[in-house]
């Protein structure tokens, strides 16, 4: 059984995350992928406008709605602590221990992976698989060199992802500037709904 976990703070989500899942699911072809928001992200402070748990939980599910054998799971939002992938990994081979895991990574992350929380552990229990963007693909190459030979496995894939900024959709929702090309159109009816990032 193959899985596929596409992490994230998710804060919103947007098209950009709903292109690269596809792209990644194509490629891939797991057998149930997760989508999991964050609790707390230990690489990034959290701001005001880091919205709460239970309003990213329920914009993933609208974004990622209709998607075959995927779904959004709290794990990491029940955990409420920190959430270091190297634990959620931990828990889901646990639940799963016959399933081969791919973590589906944004650009930026991927190049950090050699920086993350017991990352020699992590790369026993996941591959990583990453798209490029723009003009990114030689970098995520080089990168994924140097991953494999600390024993990980990595997929990138040979397309580029829309470079849609979350930090810049909130900046646009705050000065009132429409968003619904960067935002599914539910998830956009769910923010103006509950007033977020206003």
């Amino acid at each position: 059984m193959r899985i596929l976990v596409f992490g994230g703070t998710f804060n919103p989500v947007h098209v950009g995350h709903v292109e690269m899942l596809k792209k990644a699911q194509s490629v891939i072809l797991p057998d149930l992928t997760f989508v999991i928001p964050t609790f707390l992200p230990p690489h990034k402070s959290v701001s005001s406008d880091f919205l709460s748990s239970a309003d990213r939980l329920n914009m993933c599910k609208l974004a990622f709605d209709g998607f075959e054998n995927t779904e959004v799971s709290d794990i990491e939002i029940m955990a409420k602590q920190k959430s270091y992938s190297v634990i959620t990994f931990s828990k889901l081979h646990e639940i799963y221990p016959d399933a081969e895991f791919v973590m589906l990574c944004g650009a930026d992350m991927f190049l950090t992976l050699k920086t993350w929380f017991k990352y020699d552990e992590l790369i026993k229990l996941t591959a990583f698989c990453a798209l490029p963007r723009k003009e990114g693909a030689d970098q995520l190459a080089e990168y994924a060199k140097i991953v494999e030979n600390d024993g990980g496995k990595c997929i990138v894939i040979d397309e580029t992802a829309t470079d849609i900024s979350s930090t810049e959709i909130r900046r646009k929702l705050m000065n009132n500037e429409d968003v619904s090309q960067f935002v599914p159109a539910k998830v956009c009816e769910y923010i103006e709904n509950n007033n977020l990032f206003r």
